[in-house]
Protein backbone atom coordinates (compact mmCIF):
# COMPACT_ATOMS: atom_id res chain seq x y z
CA UNK A 1 0.00 0.00 0.00
CA UNK A 2 1.08 3.47 -0.81
CA UNK A 3 2.09 5.60 1.87
CA UNK A 4 1.99 9.79 1.63
CA UNK A 5 5.72 9.62 0.31
CA UNK A 6 5.46 7.08 -2.06
CA UNK A 7 1.92 9.17 -3.51
CA UNK A 8 4.03 12.07 -4.27
CA UNK A 9 6.66 10.37 -5.81
CA UNK A 10 4.31 8.62 -8.15
CA UNK A 11 2.83 11.96 -9.42
CA UNK A 12 6.37 13.73 -9.91
CA UNK A 13 7.76 10.48 -11.44
CA UNK A 14 4.70 10.88 -14.24
CA UNK A 15 5.22 14.53 -14.36
CA UNK A 16 1.57 15.37 -12.99
CA UNK A 17 3.37 17.47 -9.82
CA UNK A 18 6.49 19.35 -10.07
CA UNK A 19 9.65 18.96 -7.89
CA UNK A 20 9.07 22.51 -6.96
CA UNK A 21 5.35 22.43 -5.50
CA UNK A 22 6.84 19.56 -3.25
CA UNK A 23 9.61 21.66 -1.54
CA UNK A 24 7.12 24.44 -1.50
CA UNK A 25 4.92 22.57 0.48
CA UNK A 26 1.97 23.53 -1.74
CA UNK A 27 0.30 19.68 -1.84
CA UNK A 28 -2.24 18.64 0.39
CA UNK A 29 -3.34 14.50 0.57
CA UNK A 30 -7.01 14.17 1.90
CA UNK A 31 -8.01 10.26 2.57
CA UNK A 32 -11.43 9.69 1.28
CA UNK A 33 -11.46 5.87 1.42
CA UNK A 34 -14.60 3.66 0.88
CA UNK A 35 -13.84 0.21 -0.52
CA UNK A 36 -11.04 1.33 -1.61
CA UNK A 37 -8.30 3.18 -0.62
CA UNK A 38 -8.98 6.82 -2.17
CA UNK A 39 -6.56 9.71 -1.40
CA UNK A 40 -7.59 12.95 -3.04
CA UNK A 41 -4.28 15.11 -4.04
CA UNK A 42 -4.63 19.02 -3.85
CA UNK A 43 -2.40 21.35 -5.30
CA UNK A 44 -1.87 24.81 -4.86
CA UNK A 45 -1.02 26.08 -8.12
CA UNK A 46 -1.42 23.62 -10.25
CA UNK A 47 -3.73 20.06 -10.91
CA UNK A 48 -5.16 18.34 -8.64
CA UNK A 49 -5.71 14.61 -8.64
CA UNK A 50 -8.13 11.81 -7.46
CA UNK A 51 -5.93 8.24 -6.81
CA UNK A 52 -7.94 4.68 -6.14
CA UNK A 53 -5.86 2.05 -4.88
CA UNK A 54 -7.41 -1.46 -4.79
CA UNK A 55 -7.15 -3.03 -1.12
CA UNK A 56 -7.84 -6.70 -2.31
CA UNK A 57 -7.54 -9.16 -5.14
CA UNK A 58 -11.59 -8.80 -5.56
CA UNK A 59 -11.08 -4.67 -6.01
CA UNK A 60 -8.01 -5.28 -7.57
CA UNK A 61 -10.16 -6.69 -10.44
CA UNK A 62 -12.63 -3.96 -10.65
CA UNK A 63 -9.67 -0.91 -10.47
CA UNK A 64 -8.15 -2.69 -13.37
CA UNK A 65 -11.51 -2.59 -15.09
CA UNK A 66 -12.28 1.17 -14.40
CA UNK A 67 -8.79 2.10 -15.42
CA UNK A 68 -9.04 0.03 -19.01
CA UNK A 69 -12.13 1.44 -19.52
CA UNK A 70 -10.98 5.04 -19.07
CA UNK A 71 -8.02 4.53 -21.23
CA UNK A 72 -9.78 2.78 -23.88
CA UNK A 73 -12.38 5.57 -23.89
CA UNK A 74 -10.00 8.44 -23.70
CA UNK A 75 -7.88 6.95 -26.88
CA UNK A 76 -10.54 5.70 -29.19
CA UNK A 77 -12.41 7.68 -31.09
CA UNK A 78 -15.78 5.92 -30.55
CA UNK A 79 -15.17 7.20 -27.19
CA UNK A 80 -15.23 11.32 -27.53
CA UNK A 81 -19.13 11.88 -27.52
CA UNK A 82 -18.76 10.22 -23.68
CA UNK A 83 -15.47 12.21 -22.80
CA UNK A 84 -17.34 15.54 -21.73
CA UNK A 85 -18.92 13.37 -18.54
CA UNK A 86 -15.35 11.29 -17.22
CA UNK A 87 -12.92 12.40 -15.20
CA UNK A 88 -9.69 12.64 -17.28
CA UNK A 89 -7.83 9.56 -17.38
CA UNK A 90 -3.82 10.22 -15.50
CA UNK A 91 -2.34 6.78 -15.81
CA UNK A 92 -2.51 3.37 -13.97
CA UNK A 93 -0.31 1.36 -12.04
CA UNK A 94 -0.85 -2.23 -12.66
CA UNK A 95 1.85 -3.28 -10.18
CA UNK A 96 0.60 -0.86 -7.33
CA UNK A 97 -3.43 -0.99 -8.48
CA UNK A 98 -3.71 2.44 -8.33
CA UNK A 99 -5.39 4.62 -10.53
CA UNK A 100 -4.89 8.26 -10.98
CA UNK A 101 -7.49 10.70 -12.38
CA UNK A 102 -8.21 14.55 -12.30
CA UNK A 103 -9.70 15.77 -9.73
CA UNK A 104 -12.44 18.89 -9.94
CA UNK A 105 -11.16 20.96 -6.86
CA UNK A 106 -14.89 22.60 -6.58
CA UNK A 107 -17.21 19.89 -7.14
CA UNK A 108 -20.36 17.59 -4.65
CA UNK A 109 -21.81 14.83 -6.18
CA UNK A 110 -25.71 15.60 -7.68
CA UNK A 111 -27.43 14.92 -4.62
CA UNK A 112 -24.90 17.45 -1.97
CA UNK A 113 -25.93 20.08 -5.32
CA UNK A 114 -29.63 19.21 -5.39
CA UNK A 115 -29.95 20.11 -1.53
CA UNK A 116 -27.98 23.15 -2.02
CA UNK A 117 -30.91 24.58 -3.81
CA UNK A 118 -33.65 22.24 -2.46
CA UNK A 119 -34.43 20.55 -6.01
CA UNK A 120 -33.17 18.95 -8.55
CA UNK A 121 -31.51 20.63 -11.79
CA UNK A 122 -33.14 20.04 -14.64
CA UNK A 123 -30.47 21.16 -16.93
CA UNK A 124 -28.22 18.93 -14.96
CA UNK A 125 -31.09 15.92 -15.56
CA UNK A 126 -30.77 16.65 -19.14
CA UNK A 127 -26.97 16.40 -19.29
CA UNK A 128 -27.22 12.82 -17.68
CA UNK A 129 -30.25 11.93 -20.59
CA UNK A 130 -27.26 12.22 -22.97
CA UNK A 131 -24.33 10.75 -20.77
CA UNK A 132 -26.48 7.57 -20.67
CA UNK A 133 -26.83 7.58 -24.23
CA UNK A 134 -24.22 8.32 -25.51
CA UNK A 135 -22.78 5.56 -23.38
CA UNK A 136 -25.36 3.10 -24.38
CA UNK A 137 -24.93 3.77 -28.07
CA UNK A 138 -21.14 2.93 -28.41
CA UNK A 139 -20.32 0.31 -30.08
CA UNK A 140 -18.70 -3.26 -28.42
CA UNK A 141 -15.09 -2.31 -28.41
CA UNK A 142 -13.13 -4.76 -30.56
CA UNK A 143 -9.73 -5.05 -28.32
CA UNK A 144 -7.94 -8.20 -29.15
CA UNK A 145 -5.11 -8.92 -26.82
CA UNK A 146 -6.32 -6.23 -24.18
CA UNK A 147 -8.16 -6.93 -20.98
CA UNK A 148 -10.78 -4.50 -21.18
CA UNK A 149 -13.48 -7.28 -22.96
CA UNK A 150 -12.13 -9.95 -20.75
CA UNK A 151 -12.25 -8.17 -17.78
CA UNK A 152 -15.97 -6.43 -18.21
CA UNK A 153 -18.78 -6.90 -15.96
CA UNK A 154 -21.63 -9.49 -17.40
CA UNK A 155 -23.37 -11.14 -14.71
CA UNK A 156 -26.82 -9.28 -13.81
CA UNK A 157 -27.45 -7.30 -10.46
CA UNK A 158 -27.79 -10.05 -7.92
CA UNK A 159 -30.94 -8.28 -6.38
CA UNK A 160 -32.86 -9.89 -9.34
CA UNK A 161 -32.33 -13.21 -6.94
CA UNK A 162 -32.34 -11.48 -3.68
CA UNK A 163 -35.28 -13.95 -3.08
CA UNK A 164 -33.10 -17.17 -3.08
CA UNK A 165 -30.16 -16.02 -1.31
CA UNK A 166 -26.89 -17.97 -1.68
CA UNK A 167 -24.29 -19.13 0.93
CA UNK A 168 -22.09 -16.70 0.74
CA UNK A 169 -25.06 -13.78 0.92
CA UNK A 170 -26.39 -15.35 4.07
CA UNK A 171 -22.72 -15.40 5.66
CA UNK A 172 -23.00 -11.59 5.77
CA UNK A 173 -25.94 -10.78 6.13
CA UNK A 174 -28.01 -8.65 8.94
CA UNK A 175 -31.46 -9.30 11.11
CA UNK A 176 -32.91 -6.87 9.30
CA UNK A 177 -31.96 -8.18 5.77
CA UNK A 178 -33.17 -11.35 6.55
CA UNK A 179 -36.27 -9.47 7.64
CA UNK A 180 -36.41 -8.15 4.24
CA UNK A 181 -35.43 -11.16 2.23
CA UNK A 182 -38.47 -12.73 3.92
CA UNK A 183 -40.71 -9.91 3.43
CA UNK A 184 -40.04 -10.31 -0.21
CA UNK A 185 -40.06 -13.92 -0.11
CA UNK A 186 -43.74 -13.57 1.88
CA UNK A 187 -45.31 -12.07 -1.79
CA UNK A 188 -45.65 -14.69 -4.98
CA UNK A 189 -45.93 -11.45 -7.19
CA UNK A 190 -42.52 -10.06 -5.84
CA UNK A 191 -40.89 -12.94 -6.53
CA UNK A 192 -42.37 -13.82 -9.97
CA UNK A 193 -41.25 -10.47 -11.21
CA UNK A 194 -37.96 -10.65 -9.89
CA UNK A 195 -37.76 -14.48 -11.45
CA UNK A 196 -39.43 -12.78 -14.76
CA UNK A 197 -36.82 -9.77 -14.82
CA UNK A 198 -33.63 -11.98 -14.44
CA UNK A 199 -34.88 -14.48 -17.19
CA UNK A 200 -35.37 -11.34 -19.64
CA UNK A 201 -32.22 -9.62 -18.55
CA UNK A 202 -30.22 -8.28 -21.74
CA UNK A 203 -26.47 -8.11 -22.36
CA UNK A 204 -26.65 -6.26 -25.36
CA UNK A 205 -25.20 -3.09 -23.85
CA UNK A 206 -22.39 -1.29 -22.51
CA UNK A 207 -23.55 0.15 -19.69
CA UNK A 208 -22.67 1.88 -16.27
CA UNK A 209 -24.10 -0.97 -13.85
CA UNK A 210 -24.26 1.21 -10.46
CA UNK A 211 -25.54 4.84 -11.41
CA UNK A 212 -26.66 6.77 -8.38
CA UNK A 213 -26.22 10.71 -7.58
CA UNK A 214 -22.91 9.41 -5.37
CA UNK A 215 -21.18 8.63 -8.85
CA UNK A 216 -22.57 11.66 -10.42
CA UNK A 217 -20.55 14.84 -9.84
CA UNK A 218 -21.05 18.36 -10.75
CA UNK A 219 -18.63 20.96 -11.16
CA UNK A 220 -18.10 24.11 -12.40
CA UNK A 221 -15.42 26.13 -14.71
CA UNK A 222 -13.89 29.20 -13.00
CA UNK A 223 -16.84 32.14 -13.17
CA UNK A 224 -19.46 29.80 -15.03
CA UNK A 225 -22.09 28.16 -13.45
CA UNK A 226 -22.55 24.36 -11.60
CA UNK A 227 -23.79 22.92 -14.81
CA UNK A 228 -20.57 20.18 -15.44
CA UNK A 229 -21.27 16.52 -14.87
CA UNK A 230 -19.26 14.01 -14.49
CA UNK A 231 -19.62 10.38 -14.30
CA UNK A 232 -17.31 8.44 -12.25
CA UNK A 233 -16.88 5.01 -10.03
CA UNK A 234 -16.77 2.29 -13.15
CA UNK A 235 -15.40 -0.41 -11.50
CA UNK A 236 -18.09 -2.26 -12.51
CA UNK A 237 -18.97 -1.46 -16.10
CA UNK A 238 -19.57 -3.92 -18.57
CA UNK A 239 -22.43 -5.96 -20.73
CA UNK A 240 -26.06 -5.57 -19.80
CA UNK A 241 -29.29 -4.41 -20.05
CA UNK A 242 -29.13 -0.03 -20.71
CA UNK A 243 -32.69 -0.51 -18.68
CA UNK A 244 -30.97 -0.81 -15.59
CA UNK A 245 -28.89 2.08 -16.10
CA UNK A 246 -31.79 4.10 -16.42
CA UNK A 247 -34.04 2.50 -14.10
CA UNK A 248 -31.44 3.42 -11.40
CA UNK A 249 -31.20 7.15 -12.44
CA UNK A 250 -35.38 6.69 -11.43
CA UNK A 251 -34.97 4.82 -8.04
CA UNK A 252 -32.14 7.24 -6.97
CA UNK A 253 -34.33 10.40 -7.65
CA UNK A 254 -37.61 8.92 -6.53
CA UNK A 255 -35.59 6.97 -3.52
CA UNK A 256 -34.34 10.78 -2.63
CA UNK A 257 -38.05 12.05 -2.26
CA UNK A 258 -39.19 9.08 -0.05
CA UNK A 259 -36.50 9.81 2.50
CA UNK A 260 -37.93 13.46 1.89
CA UNK A 261 -41.05 12.02 3.48
CA UNK A 262 -42.08 12.76 6.65
CA UNK A 263 -43.69 9.56 8.97
CA UNK A 264 -42.68 7.36 11.99
CA UNK A 265 -43.19 3.88 12.85
CA UNK A 266 -46.50 2.87 13.27
CA UNK A 267 -48.06 6.02 11.06
CA UNK A 268 -50.68 4.73 7.99
CA UNK A 269 -51.82 8.31 6.82
CA UNK A 270 -51.93 8.15 3.14
CA UNK A 271 -52.36 11.86 2.35
CA UNK A 272 -49.07 14.09 1.46
CA UNK A 273 -48.16 17.41 3.12
CA UNK A 274 -48.03 20.15 0.35
CA UNK A 275 -44.45 20.17 0.80
CA UNK A 276 -44.01 16.17 0.08
CA UNK A 277 -46.43 17.30 -3.18
CA UNK A 278 -44.12 20.11 -3.64
CA UNK A 279 -40.65 17.74 -3.95
CA UNK A 280 -42.74 15.28 -5.91
CA UNK A 281 -43.70 17.77 -8.51
CA UNK A 282 -39.77 18.43 -8.87
CA UNK A 283 -38.85 15.04 -9.32
CA UNK A 284 -41.36 14.69 -11.75
CA UNK A 285 -40.05 17.63 -13.54
CA UNK A 286 -36.34 16.25 -13.14
CA UNK A 287 -36.88 13.03 -14.75
CA UNK A 288 -39.33 14.23 -17.76
CA UNK A 289 -36.23 16.31 -18.56
CA UNK A 290 -33.73 13.09 -18.56
CA UNK A 291 -36.32 10.92 -20.34
CA UNK A 292 -36.76 12.81 -22.82
CA UNK A 293 -33.58 14.16 -23.34
CA UNK A 294 -32.88 10.36 -23.37
CA UNK A 295 -35.16 9.15 -25.60
CA UNK A 296 -33.94 11.80 -28.24
CA UNK A 297 -30.65 10.73 -27.90
CA UNK A 298 -31.25 7.08 -28.71
CA UNK A 299 -33.66 7.73 -30.59
CA UNK A 300 -36.13 4.95 -29.57
CA UNK A 301 -38.99 5.97 -31.39
CA UNK A 302 -41.92 3.64 -31.05
CA UNK A 303 -39.62 1.34 -28.40
CA UNK A 304 -39.39 4.07 -25.79
CA UNK A 305 -43.12 2.70 -24.16
CA UNK A 306 -41.40 -0.73 -23.83
CA UNK A 307 -38.13 0.66 -22.49
CA UNK A 308 -39.91 2.85 -19.89
CA UNK A 309 -41.81 0.16 -19.04
CA UNK A 310 -38.82 -1.99 -18.12
CA UNK A 311 -36.93 1.00 -16.70
CA UNK A 312 -39.79 0.87 -14.40
CA UNK A 313 -39.62 -2.41 -13.19
CA UNK A 314 -35.47 -2.33 -13.03
CA UNK A 315 -36.11 0.97 -10.45
CA UNK A 316 -38.49 -0.75 -8.67
CA UNK A 317 -35.53 -3.74 -7.87
CA UNK A 318 -32.90 -0.96 -7.61
CA UNK A 319 -35.02 0.53 -4.70
CA UNK A 320 -35.02 -3.43 -3.02
CA UNK A 321 -30.95 -3.30 -3.68
CA UNK A 322 -30.82 -0.05 -1.88
CA UNK A 323 -32.88 -0.56 1.30
CA UNK A 324 -30.91 -4.19 1.68
CA UNK A 325 -27.46 -2.48 1.49
CA UNK A 326 -28.45 0.42 4.08
CA UNK A 327 -29.94 -2.22 6.30
CA UNK A 328 -26.10 -4.53 6.57
CA UNK A 329 -25.93 -3.22 9.95
CA UNK A 330 -29.34 -2.76 11.33
CA UNK A 331 -31.47 -5.43 13.12
CA UNK A 332 -34.85 -3.89 12.65
CA UNK A 333 -36.87 -2.91 9.37
CA UNK A 334 -37.59 1.21 9.89
CA UNK A 335 -39.97 3.10 8.55
CA UNK A 336 -38.17 4.25 5.31
CA UNK A 337 -37.61 0.81 4.47
CA UNK A 338 -40.89 -0.51 4.43
CA UNK A 339 -41.32 2.27 2.69
CA UNK A 340 -39.25 1.66 0.17
CA UNK A 341 -40.36 -1.84 0.62
CA UNK A 342 -44.02 -1.28 -0.48
CA UNK A 343 -43.19 1.34 -3.29
CA UNK A 344 -40.82 -1.45 -5.12
CA UNK A 345 -43.66 -3.51 -4.90
CA UNK A 346 -46.36 -1.08 -6.38
CA UNK A 347 -44.19 -0.21 -9.33
CA UNK A 348 -43.32 -4.04 -9.88
CA UNK A 349 -47.02 -4.94 -9.82
CA UNK A 350 -48.16 -1.73 -12.00
CA UNK A 351 -45.05 -0.48 -13.67
CA UNK A 352 -47.37 1.64 -16.34
CA UNK A 353 -49.58 2.99 -13.45
CA UNK A 354 -45.86 3.81 -11.32
CA UNK A 355 -44.66 5.19 -14.83
CA UNK A 356 -47.30 8.09 -15.43
CA UNK A 357 -48.43 8.51 -11.92
CA UNK A 358 -45.52 8.13 -9.71
CA UNK A 359 -42.64 9.02 -11.96
CA UNK A 360 -44.83 11.60 -14.08
CA UNK A 361 -43.43 10.07 -17.72
CA UNK A 362 -46.59 9.29 -19.92
CA UNK A 363 -46.79 6.10 -22.33
CA UNK A 364 -46.99 7.10 -26.04
CA UNK A 365 -49.86 4.46 -26.30
CA UNK A 366 -52.44 4.36 -23.13
CA UNK A 367 -51.68 1.07 -20.73
CA UNK A 368 -53.36 1.67 -17.80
Amino acid sequence: MFTARDIVNHLVARGLVSPAAVVRGDIALTDVSRRNRNIKVTVRQGGSYFLKQAVDPSSEVSVAREAEFYRVMSSRPAGAPLQEYLPKYCGYDSEAHLLVLELQPASRDLWAHGGRFGRTSMCLSRKLGRALADLHGLAAPDQPGTSFGRNLTTEMPWVLSVYEPNVAMLGRVSAANLKLVRAIQGHAGFTDSLQRLSVEWRKDRLIHFDIKCDNLVVGRRPASRWTRLTVVDWELVGFGDACWDVGSVFADYLGRWLLSMPGTEGDSSERLSDPTVRQLVHTQRALWAFWQEYVKRMALGQDSDEWLIRSVEYAAARLLQRCYEQLQMSVELPSASVRFLQVSQNMLQRPAEAAVRLLGLPLQRAAL
